[in-house]
């Protein structure tokens, strides 16, 4: 009889799809912003860099912080919750966090904002919409119920199934979710439109700073007229009567809206300065 022979111990190996989409979304996202800042705007390659990572920083703080906003019972537990690895980030708080950071690092290392602005602003919107790949994936920012041919189910261990069971939709014989909106999808294809919208505009703006500032616009419109089709939970955050989502989304497309026409002035007395 021959020996059995025992092989090394299986190692089993778990690779969480959102970390790893995440983490892509962070390195597209920064690759097509150097790319697009040097060839569109023609903008120092280093001192680029050096803003862009100022900008990757501020926009994951942002995109953490704003999710904790979202989920305050987490701030008081260590920390944890601060790593933004640990999952739970909120696009909205990571566009904020550009907008913040945008003036900085174009006064520190000494460039033009609206070229700077208007050159990476399709690649911000590119990682907006990467980002809403490592949701679905995740099965975060789950929509509300529907009955539509692409409606989707979710697997019993997202969140969607949980909060179901918890309200009662679904048992826990069940294998999946009930239908809902596939929000980060609608989402996805939102930013995708906003992004070739600003490649497409690039060569034909009409003043400094129009594709940033067009996108930005467009985008937080597209996102106003999407929330109501996200899942309401009890962990929903209200500002008054209104999802925080949905008042972030309008307090951007509200300043988008400002700077526009501040520009436009500003065009206009440059443009009368110069025929005078």
């Amino acid at each position: 009889m021959w020996p059995t022979v025992i092989g090394p111990p299986a190692i089993p190996i778990v690779i969480e799809s959102y970390p790893v989409l995440l983490a892509l979304t962070v390195a597209l996202g920064f690759a097509a912003a150097l790319v697009l800042a040097l060839r569109l705007a023609s903008l120092p390659p280093q001192r680029v860099t050096f803003a862009l990572l100022l900008l990757t920083a501020f926009a994951l703080a942002g995109a953490r912080l704003h999710f904790l906003w979202a989920n305050s019972q987490l701030a008081t537990a260590g920390w944890r919750p601060y790593v933004f690895w640990e999952g739970g980030v909120h696009a909205a708080g990571g566009l904020v966090g550009v907008l913040l950071a945008a003036p900085l690092a174009s006064r520190l290392f000494r460039f033009s904002l609206a070229a700077f602005a208007d050159s990476i602003a399709p690649a911000v919107v590119l990682s907006l919409a990467l980002h809403r790949l490592a949701c679905f994936a995740r099965g975060c920012c789950f929509g509300s119920f529907c009955d539509y041919s692409w409606c989707v189910r979710y697997p019993q261990d997202s969140f969607a199934f949980q909060f179901h069971r918890q309200i009662s939709i679904v048992g826990n014989a069940e294998s999946a979710s009930a239908p809902v909106h596939p929000l980060p999808l609608y989402y996805l294809l939102l930013s995708l439109l906003v992004m070739s919208f600003g490649l497409l505009r690039y060569r034909h703006r009409r003043y400094p700073g129009e594709v940033a500032l067009l996108s930005l616009l467009s985008f937080s419109v597209g996102a106003l007229l999407l929330e109501p089709y996200r899942a309401v939970t009890d962990a929903t955050v209200f500002v008054g009567r209104w999802p925080q989502l949905s008042v972030t989304a309008a307090s951007l497309a509200i300043v988008a809206l400002a700077l526009i026409a501040v520009a436009k002035l500003i065009g206009r007395q440059q443009a009368t300065q110069h025929s005078a």
